[in-house]
């Protein structure tokens, strides 16, 4: 397949054969290459008006909600189901004459199924747009408008920033052009026309080389990711301590979640030290958006959101790590928990 792509690339810039290969791997039919995640929102935003209104995940990449906020959107946060995927009952009830956008997300590479969310968009009228930003590796292709990926998974965030906008709609992807390169708009011999005052997010040419290069190599990166997914599937399933996801909504991630159960809640910190201190590459997800200072909403209360923060631990899922090194964190996992596992919590 790559050999096609290369063939088809030749005489292309970089951001070009960038998307061309994205979007044969994606399966979209136009991709736009953007300098950043929240460039990416920014720009799937410009249609909206101040104080319009979208449904989305309280537990989303930071990019979404400091979008929102600089184009003074309102948001109505969804519920979560305890195994973190997105709650699709009851969004009716919190949509308003003014709510125009719908975006689902999925967290930590758990699959959210989209079939409702889709329903519910088009009986609404609403703008959807898949949050793939944490799900890279999506081989299922919804019906939404727009949808976000961020290059996290093929380079490290502390190199460089960047995400895709893909679409199967010619007239989105040529909206979207013009704004990433800030409005400008050429004509014929001198004259142009500016028609935004964003500033250009295109993707430098030196990252999109970088990207292109990491995504020729992907494929092999992540059966190996999915190797190890299912050793930690089999490794811990019989921790009675542990919810793990199924293999049915997992999608290569370079985290593995588990839920711990309630009894852990309150060693939770302690357990999270404890398995850093034994070498273990542990994360944990998202809180929250509104418990933080800069998006408190004490108004707001979503007991599925709250509980998954409370129980949800990442295990690392990079492909370099070997069998005996995903064996090893599996036994401290074990013991670790095992350590906790009669402490108890009182409230």
């Amino acid at each position: 397949m790559y050999n096609d792509i290369l063939r088809r690339t030749q005489n292309s810039t970089p951001v070009e054969m960038l998307e061309k290969a994205f979007s044969e791997r994606s399966g979209y039919s136009e991709v736009i290459a953007v300098s950043s995640l929240f460039a990416a929102y920014t720009l799937a935003f410009a249609q909206l008006r101040e104080g319009d209104e979208l449904l989305c995940s309280p537990m989303s990449d930071l990019a979404l909600y400091q979008a929102l906020k600089q184009q003074k959107l309102h948001p109505h946060y969804l519920e979560l189901k305890l195994d973190g995927t997105l709650e699709s009952r009851f969004i009716e009830r919190t949509t308003t004459s003014r709510t125009k956008v719908l975006v689902v997300s999925h967290h930590h590479g758990l699959h959210t199924e989209m079939t409702a969310f889709q329903e519910l968009a088009q009986k609404e009228q609403l703008l959807l747009i898949e949050d793939a930003s944490q799900a890279f590796h999506l081989t299922q292709k919804s019906n939404a408008d727009l949808v976000l990926f961020s290059i996290e998974a093929l380079i490290s965030p502390s190199t460089a920033q960047g995400a895709f906008i893909a679409t199967d709609n010619p007239e989105w992807a040529k909206q979207l052009r013009q704004l990433r390169e800030g409005g400008y708009v050429t004509k014929k011999l001198w004259n142009y026309d500016l028609l935004s005052t964003l500033p250009n997010t295109k993707l430098s040419a030196i990252i999109a080389d970088f990207c292109y290069q990491a995504l020729l190599t992907d494929l092999q990166n992540s059966k190996r990711m999915q190797e190890i997914q299912n050793l930690y599937l089999e490794g811990l399933s019989s921790l009675k301590l542990l919810q793990l996801p199924t293999a049915e909504q997992l999608m290569v991630h370079y985290y593995f979640p588990i839920f711990l159960a309630p009894s852990l809640f309150c060693p939770k910190e302690d357990i999270f030290q404890d398995l850093l201190a034994e070498g273990v590459a542990v994360s944990v997800g998202n809180k929250p958006i509104y418990k933080t200072t800069a998006f408190l909403d004490k108004s707001t209360f979503l007991f599925g959101a709250e509980e998954v923060y409370k129980a949800q631990v990442l295990l690392p899922v990079q492909p370099e790590i070997s069998d005996e090194t995903v064996y090893t964190i599996i036994e401290k996992v074990n013991s670790v928990l095992e350590k906790y596992a009669y402490r108890g919590c009182s409230f």
